[in-house]
């Protein structure tokens, strides 16, 4: 609980359900990345944990926020968010790893009449490459300036939408901007932001100007979270992250692969 603060001891065991449920996702999701492009195993995933999530699998920032002030590290949680949000973004990269072991198991023994023309062909969705480095961290920049404006409160369904149509919109710019068959650095982008977001979210209530006001428990974070002051991309919690900001960049890399397809008249 001290390092995941996301979950807490009383949402460990829903931490668990949820994880277990993407390791199993991860199987049919590579299926179908062997059918067709490897990016829709990625989106298949990433739908299912944020659905997941959304239902019930983490929990609101106001709840843990209330739970770290309780127990008087309120001042440490935004840098235990941070770490935790590490781990999630290890968890994603597991995740994608077997999508695409099950993947490359499974396209030779798919019948070449039922696999579609797609356009994944070349990509390697593990893969590191400059411009897929340079196209990763602009769709993380991107994002955290979409997730600023669209993150307008802490409440998980507002989060998950919020983070999936903002990184959506970021993955499409990242990958116009730098275009690559080598998507690793663009599924880590999420997981980027979440970390500068926390690190903004901790500056605004740990340092002086944090404050508090009555019936906050005299907590700076609770201050900002009720008084509305509260940073958007600090509302998020890592588990929005590393699944609705992953939804949003699968689906913006497939978007850009159109476009880019339809720019060489190979549509």
């Amino acid at each position: 609980a001290r390092l995941c603060p996301g979950w807490g001891w009383g949402g460990a065991a829903r931490g668990g359900v949820l994880l277990a449920a993407g390791a199993a996702a991860a199987v049919p999701a590579g299926a179908a990345a062997a059918a067709g492009n490897p990016i829709s195993g990625v989106w298949a995933w990433a739908l299912a944990a944020t659905l997941a999530a959304a239902g019930g699998g983490g929990s609101a920032l106001a709840g843990v926020a209330r739970r770290a002030a309780d127990a008087g590290r309120g001042e440490t949680l935004y840098l235990r968010l941070a770490a935790e949000a590490a781990l999630w973004a290890a968890g994603v990269w597991a995740a994608v790893a077997v999508i695409t072991a099950v993947a490359g198991w499974a396209r030779p023994r798919v019948p070449a009449r039922r696999r579609s023309r797609h356009l994944g062909a070349g990509v390697e969705l593990l893969g590191f490459d400059r411009a897929g480095v340079i196209g990763g961290l602009v769709t993380s920049a991107v994002g955290a300036v979409a997730g600023t404006l669209l993150l307008r409160s802490a409440e998980p369904m507002q989060v998950v939408g919020g983070l999936a149509l903002g990184f959506g919109g970021a993955a499409l710019v990242g990958h116009a901007v730098s275009p690559s068959r080598r998507l690793g650095a663009f599924w880590l982008s999420p997981m980027l932001t979440a970390v500068g977001g926390y690190a903004w979210g901790w500056w605004a209530t740990a340092g002086p100007d944090g404050g508090t006001s009555p019936g906050d428990g005299g907590d700076p974070l609770l201050a900002a979270l009720y008084g509305g002051t509260l940073p958007g991309l600090a509302g998020a919690l890592p588990v929005h992250y590393a699944t609705a900001g992953l939804l949003g960049v699968a689906f913006g890399v497939g978007v850009g692969q159109l476009i880019e397809k339809a720019k060489r008249g190979e549509m």
